[in-house]
């Protein structure tokens, strides 16, 4: 099985030379105050107007939850996150971004722009949660990655509690 199958982290190192590893975070970073977001079900991207009326935090999680939910099998249109607000996510200093679909890169976007922005920054991905019945809000997250050391990702189990 591939580390980047079913709802997995992506670590720095997946797609910056020399970045962090798996074991260069400890447990305790992965769990935190998280702000799960709707974003519309007609938006293909999600932009830094979306973040604007929500008090995200430093190192806050953020998941985004969107119309990805509604697909039962891959498809190359999905909801996707902006680099503007990636960018914004990073001036936020948030430890952890979340969407629900197998990437937070638009399919085609050349050199992955997102996961570099963000992984760059030490800022973890997690991809393809399942968030169709978690209602929008603020939780207390955990994730718990498969105990593997020195990989770029690793398979993961989320809770959210209130």
């Amino acid at each position: 099985m591939s580390n980047h199958a079913g709802t997995h982290i992506d670590f720095p190192a997946h797609f910056i030379p020399g970045g962090k590893t798996s074991d260069a975070f400890e447990l305790s970073h992965l769990m935190g105050r998280c702000l799960v977001i709707a974003i519309d079900a007609d938006a293909p991207l999600v932009l830094p107007s979306h973040l604007l009326d929500h008090a995200i935090q430093a190192n806050d999680i953020i998941f985004f939850k969107t119309a990805n939910a509604a697909l039962t099998e891959y498809t190359e249109t999905y909801t996707a996150i902006s680099l503007p607000a990636a960018q914004y996510l990073r001036d936020k200093k948030v430890k952890i971004v979340g969407i629900d679909y197998l990437s937070v890169d638009r399919h085609g976007d050349q050199g992955f722009p997102v996961h570099h922005e963000l992984l760059a920054h030490d800022i973890l991905i997690v991809e393809n949660l399942d968030l169709k019945n978690v209602p929008t809000g603020c939780y207390d997250a955990k994730i718990y990655p498969l105990k593997m050391q020195g990989v770029d990702g690793a398979p993961v189990r989320v809770s959210l509690e209130r």
